[in-house]
């Protein structure tokens, strides 16, 4: 298991279906974890769109960087 690495590298490529397969596969465990932190599920769902957010906005400014 290359804990979603591949799946991002592919991304990070150009491949759109990295992201829905890193959302897929991590986003019900990073809720219930952020959860654990803010002990509300609904602050624990936003704080883990944000994260995927800056997941694709930092691939938008690598591209930039280019």
């Amino acid at each position: 298991m290359d804990n979603g690495a591949s799946s991002y590298r592919r991304f990070i490529d150009g491949d759109d279906k990295g992201i829905v397969e890193i959302v897929r596969d991590y986003k019900g465990g990073l809720i219930l974890y952020l959860n654990g932190y803010v002990n509300n599920i609904l602050i624990a769902e936003e704080l883990t769109e944000d994260t995927f957010f800056r997941i694709i906005t930092k691939k938008s400014l690598k591209i930039l960087q280019i």
